[in-house]
């Protein structure tokens, strides 16, 4: 009889539990939380105790609220599900139309593939997944610069793709509060590698991915204007200083200052660089990643004997000595900025604790750049027509 049960729960599942007055609202490791609108009888309680292999606890709710979702994911012990039960039914129904399934996969591993695969085709720079709800997930890309949805997920196949996420970019599974910071490169994304942050919220953890190619793409193929080429490429093999790339979130920044300095290592010069992860591997550079120790690793790099300095992205005060002390020991420094135009990059820097008279002397070129329209294309203009004396007036 519970097994008959069972099978009717997958086979007319909203209509039993209509009939049967009860949805599930959250669960945990060991136990799961029923709203009921009618008793909850000793026979369904049975039910769920099997089905689940959990503890149940109820409570009282209204059928007509809208927060109310008629829901009911599926159990983690297969040896109580009929043999003709589809665990992904859930997750296929949610991803209709984001491309093929694959066959023999468990149902985790199948939605995390689909939802990256849908990401990859929109060609998605970002994917950012987190809770948007008491029982729900929001799961959006970042395409051209713009952030729309691509899915919305209950809770259980959200925290399976969350921990699977998780175990492939070596982070701490039970650490739900603190940052992380990991690296993910999946065989069946070829030419992909992934970046994944994590980090606590009051309703549960966010998770946001970086799509990245394993190797940087060449500077030409970037779609950077000829003369804009050629003042990089001057600034370059000319004397030492500061470039910056700027932009907003997903403009490609990281893979401008990836290019440039793959073109500096295949001149002979030794390039270091200081991430926080490393992205790209870049051939010829010695990366070194942080872990967010940048003011230890940023003196160990300049012990290196570089040529050139490369740091990841400056962010805070800590980061200003070491690369002016970079620059006034005769080193070309690439880095990028969150800032908008040269003059923000130079507010930015002060701000920071950059003195303006180095500024003036060693800013070398800001490349401005952002990606627009669609199929997103790079828009950049070049700041170093400008003397730093007029960019630092400027911005005061």
């Amino acid at each position: 009889m519970l097994r008959e049960s069972i099978s009717m729960l997958h086979e007319y599942r909203r209509d039993y539990i209509e009939r049967a007055g009860f949805t599930l609202l959250e669960e945990t490791e060991t136990e799961i939380l029923v709203g009921r609108w009618k008793p909850l009888t000793p026979e369904v309680r049975s039910l769920l105790e099997t089905y689940h292999g959990k503890r149940v606890h109820s409570t009282v709710v209204d059928p007509a609220d809208p927060a109310v979702r008629l829901t009911f994911p599926q159990p983690d012990r297969s040896n109580t599900a009929p043999d003709d039960f589809d665990p992904g039914a859930e997750e296929s129904v949610a991803l209709a139309g984001m491309g093929r399934r694959t066959r023999n996969l468990p149902p985790g591993e199948e939605l995390l593939r689909r939802l990256l695969g849908a990401a990859v085709e929109q060609d998605a720079s970002d994917l950012a997944l987190w809770k948007a709800g008491p029982y729900r997930w929001r799961c959006t890309i970042r395409t051209g610069g713009s952030v729309r949805d691509l899915v919305e997920l209950d809770e259980r196949p959200a925290r399976t793709v969350l921990r699977l996420l998780k175990l492939n970019g070596g982070l701490d599974l039970m650490e739900e509060r603190l940052p992380q910071d990991g690296r993910i490169e999946f065989p069946w994304l070829p030419g992909r590698a992934i970046r994944i942050a994590t980090v606590g919220d009051p309703r549960g953890e966010a998770l946001a991915l970086r799509f990245l190619d394993r190797r940087p793409r060449c500077l030409g193929a970037l779609g950077l204007r000829p003369v804009h080429m050629a003042r990089i490429l001057t600034v370059l093999a000319g004397a030492p200083g500061l470039l910056v790339c700027c932009g907003p979130t997903g403009s490609g920044k990281t893979t401008t200052i990836a290019a440039i300095a793959e073109i500096v290592a295949r001149t002979g010069r030794k390039v270091v660089s200081v991430e926080d992860p490393v992205e790209y591997r870049v051939p010829g550079v010695l990366q070194l990643e942080s872990g967010g120790q940048d003011h230890r690793y940023l003196p160990a790099a300049l012990r290196q004997d570089p040529d050139v300095l490369w740091i990841g992205e400056v962010r805070k005060r800590s980061h200003i000595r070491p690369l002016m002390e970079a620059v006034l020991s005769g080193h070309l420094v690439l880095t990028t900025l969150h800032a908008e135009g040269t003059v923000g990059v130079v507010q930015r820097l002060v701000n920071l604790g950059a003195s303006e008279q180095l500024l003036r002397q060693h800013l070398t070129l800001v490349c401005t750049q952002r990606l627009e329209g669609n199929p997103p294309r790079l828009n950049a203009s070049i700041g170093g027509e400008f003397d730093g004396s007029a960019l630092v007036r400027s911005g005061n």
